[in-house]
C-alpha cells in the first residue's frame, strides 16, 4: 500500500540515538489529558505513567506491577516534588491480567496489562474513557498519546522527576512480523513532520487515544515504534475487576 511505504520513509532510522521520553513532544498546557497520571515510589521517583478511569481505579501495563515500590499515584501539578504537594493517593493493590506473562530469556511478554485500586481521588476528577473499537480497524489512523517518563538519559536524573506531561503524536502502522511475541498490539510510528518524536521508560502504561477515548496502553517497542496494549480485547476483564474490588 502506497501509504505504508510513505510512513516507512518517515521512520528515521536513527534508533542508536538515545532519546528521552516523549522526545520533542508538547507540553499538555490545554489539559487535553487530565486523566493521566503518574505512578511512583515513596522516594517520588516516576516509575510508570497510568489513566485515572475512576475515582479509584487506574489502568496502566502489567508490567509496572512488578517494579520496586510504586507506591503513589500522583496528580495535577507534577512540576512539584512528592513533598511539595498533596495531591497524591496511595495504591492499594495491583491486579495483573490473569494471564499476564513474562519471559526473562527472550522478552516475551503478553497480556501487559494492569489495574490498580487507590485511594479516592477528589470529587471533580475527570476520567478517561475506554474505547469499544476494534483495535485492528486502526490501521493508518493517526493518534495520540502523553507520559510522564524520563526526560534525560540517565534514570536518576533528578529533574526528570519535576517535567509536566508531555504529548506525542503518531500514525498506527502495521506490526513487525517478529513482534508477535508481545501478543495483540498496536503499533505507532512518528508523524513525518516530527520523525523523530518517542516514548520512552517511565511512559509505560501511558494511554493511547483515537478521538478522545483510549484505545491502548504503552507496553514497549523498538525505537522510534511504539508498541500498545489494545483496550477492547480486555475490557471485560476491566470491568470484571472494578465490579469485584469497588
Amino acid at each position: 500500500m502506497w501509504w505504508l511505504f510513505i510512513l516507512a520513509c518517515c521512520v528515521c532510522a536513527e534508533k542508536q540515538l538515545q532519546r528521552p521520553r516523549v522526545y520533542l513532544g508538547e507540553e499538555d498546557t490545554n489539559s487535553e489529558f487530565p486523566y493521566v497520571i503518574g505512578i511512583q515510589d515513596e522516594y517520588g521517583m516516576r516509575i510508570c505513567t497510568c489513566s485515572l478511569i475512576a475515582r479509584n481505579w487506574i489502568l496502566t501495563a502489567g508490567h509496572c506491577a512488578t517494579f520496586d515500590a510504586p507506591t503513589y499515584v500522583r496528580y495535577d501539578n507534577m512540576t512539584l516534588k512528592l513533598n511539595e504537594t498533596k495531591a497524591f493517593r496511595r495504591i492499594i493493590e495491583f491486579f495483573q491480567h490473569p494471564n499476564f506473562l513474562y519471559v526473562d530469556t527472550d522478552g516475551t511478554i503478553e497480556n501487559d496489562i494492569a489495574l490498580a485500586l487507590i485511594q479516592d481521588v477528589p470529587k471533580g476528577r475527570k476520567f478517561g474513557k475506554l474505547s469499544a473499537i476494534d483495535y485492528k480497524a486502526l490501521l493508518g489512523y493517526p493518534v495520540r498519546y502523553a507520559g510522564y517518563g524520563y526526560t534525560g538519559d540517565e534514570f536518576s536524573n533528578e529533574s526528570d522527576q519535576v517535567k509536566p506531561l508531555q504529548t506525542g503524536d503518531a500514525v498506527v502502522i502495521a506490526c513487525e512480523p517478529e513482534w508477535p511475541r508481545f501478543g495483540p498490539a498496536i503499533c505507532v510510528a512518528p508523524k513525518c513532520s516530527n520523525h523523530l518524536q518517542d516514548t520512552r521508560p517511565g511512559d509505560s502504561g501511558c494511554p493511547l487515544v483515537y478521538r478522545g477515548k483510549i484505545v491502548g496502553v504503552l507496553i514497549g517497542g523498538n525505537s522510534p515504534i511504539s508498541e500498545f496494549l489494545p483496550v477492547s480485547p480486555n475490557l471485560g476483564w476491566i470491568s470484571s475487576i472494578m465490579k469485584r474490588y469497588s
